[in-house]
């Protein structure tokens, strides 16, 4: 494992994306104070607060295929829940903000982007709904998956499995589910890490399971436990949110501390 860099915040952040140069943030000290900020790489500073209006963002993902922005919201009243879509006009250097997908099913609701640009909404509570948009929006499967509770996380494979992330047990055990295009079970990988981030590792596929980078697990594609060396730290904060950047093959991790500040540390998984 390799540490490539490691960014100081006065903000509490909870969700956090890149694309291009550009690491969008969700940061509040709650959830009706929230708001998506864009911080610049190249300039080390944030470039843009990004105005929602009546919406509380919640997380965010980047697609690199549309070149776009997912942010999953709440409405003011904290009761419904939709995707918006914001893309950045080339000339003026501006947000453009559409609604995406709508009257999504709390209490739970999550996001994640394929690598061929597909979009991954998870709502709702046992039964889980999971729909599949694609780039143009157009919803190619919707999935009810019935005795999960709760799907904290969904990865879609290549092959178009769907691995879900659930806790389990008194002892909140981390449960990583395989299931193929039928619905049925095709592997399952039990981890004792409790609460940990559950996202993509790197280009090959792999699956990470972080709670700190004093505890965490690397998956290789058939949920298998991997050795890895090369850990540069061995801090106990716990990392509140956890995303994989495809464009540059690397992990953003962020911790929240009590005085109100956040370290974003960004890595990558190397070969031996």
């Amino acid at each position: 494992m390799e540490i490539l860099n490691e960014i100081w915040f006065d903000i509490l952040i909870h969700g956090l994306t890149a694309l291009n140069d550009d690491i969008f943030l969700v940061c509040g000290k709650s959830i009706k104070d929230s708001k998506v900020i864009v911080y610049d790489r190249n300039r080390a500073a944030v470039q843009e607060i990004v105005a929602l209006s009546d919406k509380h963002p919640l997380a965010v993902e980047a697609c690199s295929v549309s070149k776009c922005i997912y942010v999953l919201c709440v409405d003011e009243y904290l009761k419904c829940a939709s995707v918006l879509r914001l893309t950045k006009d080339g000339e003026r250097h501006q947000f453009s903000i559409s609604l995406w997908v709508s009257g999504l099913r709390l209490p739970l609701a999550s996001t994640i982007v394929s690598r061929n640009g597909r979009l991954s909404v998870t709502h709702g509570l046992d039964p889980v709904i999971i729909d599949v948009y694609s780039a143009n929006g157009s919803l190619t499967l919707s999935v009810t998956v019935a005795g999960f509770r709760p799907i904290h996380r969904v990865i879609q494979k290549p092959d178009g499995n769907l691995v879900l992330g659930t806790l389990h047990g008194s002892r909140g055990e981390r449960i990583l589910t395989e299931l193929g295009a039928d619905g049925k079970i095709q592997r399952q990988c039990k981890s004792s890490l409790g609460m940990a981030n559950v996202n993509e590792a790197d280009e090959h596929g792999r699956i990470v399971l972080c709670k700190s980078f004093a505890e965490m697990e690397l998956l290789d594609t058939d949920l298998n436990v991997l050795e890895f060396a090369g850990n540069q730290k061995n801090e106990s904060w716990l990392f509140n949110a956890v995303s994989y950047n495809g464009e540059r093959n690397e992990v953003m991790g962020s911790y929240i501390f009590v005085d109100g500040k956040s370290l974003l540390t960004i890595f990558r998984f190397t070969e031996a």
